[in-house]
């Protein structure tokens, strides 16, 4: 039994992942409704390893682009060498927030809100409620040239809620830039 409940979680896992959803909040969710022994977060780590490696093969000719453009900014010590540096500057930018916050509230979220069946259900209603929001009212003017340091930050900041289930890392990401003006394209 536990193998095709590994292999249910494995596809909730991958599909969710690519959808503004909260992945890791079904992970936590699917078990617990249907009663099934939680296998812990070691076991949803791994499921996000694959979802990275899948996502890193299919991506790979654009992130050794963003590398090569990294590199050579770093070599010729200019921030903004090429469109594809200063993106890779605002990508690590853009982390930084999310690591900091999951530092700081690893054992919260780990030890509160994953054991919240209510809460993290209400987090995906909300979650839904303001991506659907961002959509219907955001200005959707830019492409992904124009960001900036400003919205690179402003981007993790609503990445970093991701760490609590419920709060989908796209659907963060996708909801703030929608509100800084991008278009769903960038």
């Amino acid at each position: 039994m536990q193998f095709i409940q590994s292999i249910t979680l494995g596809i909730i896992q991958g599909l969710g992942e690519f959808l503004p959803i909260s992945s890791s909040a079904h992970l936590i969710l699917v078990p617990k409704i249907l009663n099934w022994d939680d296998f812990g977060q070691a076991f949803d780590v791994s499921l996000h390893l694959g979802t990275l490696a899948a996502v890193t093969v299919y991506f790979r000719e654009d992130i050794i682009k963003l590398l090569r453009a990294f590199v050579e900014s770093v070599r010729k010590r200019s921030f903004s060498v090429s469109f594809e540096s200063r993106l890779c500057y605002y990508i690590i930018l853009a982390t930084i927030p999310g690591a900091i916050a999951g530092k700081a509230f690893e054992d919260v979220i780990e030890n509160s809100v994953r054991d919240s069946v209510n809460l993290i259900s209400l987090l995906l209603i909300l979650m839904g409620f303001v991506l659907l929001v961002s959509d219907k009212y955001g200005k959707k003017t830019l492409g992904l040239e124009g960001i900036t340091l400003k919205s690179s930050i402003l981007i993790g900041l609503a990445q970093a809620l991701a760490l609590v289930p419920g709060f989908s890392r796209s659907g963060t990401t996708i909801t703030a830039a929608l509100l800084l003006g991008f278009t769903s394209d960038a």
